[in-house]
């Protein structure tokens, strides 16, 4: 686990503080800006789910906190942070609250199981953790090879799921680590031919 933080312009240390009030947490006593830290898991997790050149993503993760208005959702005893790619939401980064300080535990690709867009996808299509995985829309990368944005069924289904940022996402796909062959989106329709979504459409 490191302290979230980003180099300056004069190359000095600059880290994250920020309030639990700001991210949705509830506190007995003052409410003190507290130190950011970000799980070793957090940073693996928005490299494989992101796969762009890594200081980008870092630098965006440490200049979410940095904002004034944190955009997140509250959920039990976590705080889901929305996480931006030109200005598209991709993902969230899940805060707890421990004490003293406020640690970032992992990164959700938008399409995830724990995330409201996730859910959604799930009450849509029946959509769930293990089929994202199969068919490779749990990160950016897969997702964007499919190139849904083309095919109308599959875009209005995760227009409607609240994925419609990651259909504006596709020219990140040229920054991608990892060099991904495009995919079949006809193949996702076969996979969800006898979901409930695509049958009341017929």
């Amino acid at each position: 686990m490191i302290r979230l933080g980003w180099v300056d312009g004069e190359f000095n240390w600059v880290f994250a503080k920020v309030k639990p009030s700001a991210l949705g947490f509830e506190v007995v006593g003052l409410d003190v800006s507290l130190d950011v830290y970000i799980q070793i898991h957090a940073l693996d997790r928005l490299q494989n789910r992101i796969d762009i050149t890594p200081g980008i993503m870092h630098s965006i993760a440490f200049m979410i906190f940095m904002d004034k208005e944190i955009k997140h959702h509250k959920d039990y005893n976590r705080s889901l942070v929305e996480f931006y790619l030109s200005d598209k939401k991709a993902g969230y980064l899940q805060v707890e609250l421990h004490g003293d300080r406020l640690v970032i535990h992992t990164f959700l690709f938008l399409t995830n199981s724990g995330t409201p867009e996730g859910i959604k996808l799930e009450k849509l299509a029946g959509l769930q953790k293990a089929d994202k995985i199969y068919l490779e829309i749990d990160a950016l990368s897969t997702f964007n090879s499919y190139h849904i944005d083309k095919n109308e069924p599959l875009k209005n289904l995760f227009i409607e799921a609240g994925c419609g940022s990651l259909l504006e996402l596709g020219h990140l796909q040229e920054f991608s680590v990892n060099e991904v062959k495009d995919k079949d989106p006809d193949s996702i329709l076969k996979y969800l031919a006898d979901s409930k979504y695509f049958r009341s459409a017929e």
